[in-house]
């Protein structure tokens, strides 16, 4: 589903938001630590979340990420964006960081965690 120009997908216990970028000068707007990232989150993705007490997924190039729609209250900045919609720029760093998955091939009813062969070069 896509609502404000963003990509949700809401499962029973998140919301899962896929964005093309990252803020990249949030930090310098919003007086974070340098260097530090803001993920946008429409305002009624976290309303929707807090309401029903979801977790919202921000997924992206660099990553997935995991936060409580009260932390990104407490911790977000609400703008206006040129389009007129409200989101919450949230730094990067009040986000949980998600483990990247790992990929399975299965022999019978047996996973086995795929590897890449590491390859010398002599």
């Amino acid at each position: 589903m896509v609502i404000r120009n963003q990509e949700w997908e809401e499962t029973p216990d998140n919301i899962q938001i896929t964005l093309l970028d990252a803020y990249w000068g949030a930090w310098k707007q919003y007086g974070w630590a340098k260097g530090v990232e803001g993920l946008s989150v429409s305002s009624e993705a976290v309303s929707i979340a807090l309401k029903y007490s979801k977790k919202i997924i921000v997924i992206f190039k660099y990553g997935s990420y995991i936060i409580t729609p009260t932390k990104a209250l407490k911790y977000g900045k609400l703008f206006m964006a040129r389009d007129n919609k409200k989101l919450y720029c949230i730094p990067r760093t009040a986000f949980e960081k998600l483990p990247t998955p790992k990929e399975y091939r299965f022999e019978g009813n047996t996973a086995i965690e795929v590897t890449m062969p590491i390859q010398l070069v002599i």
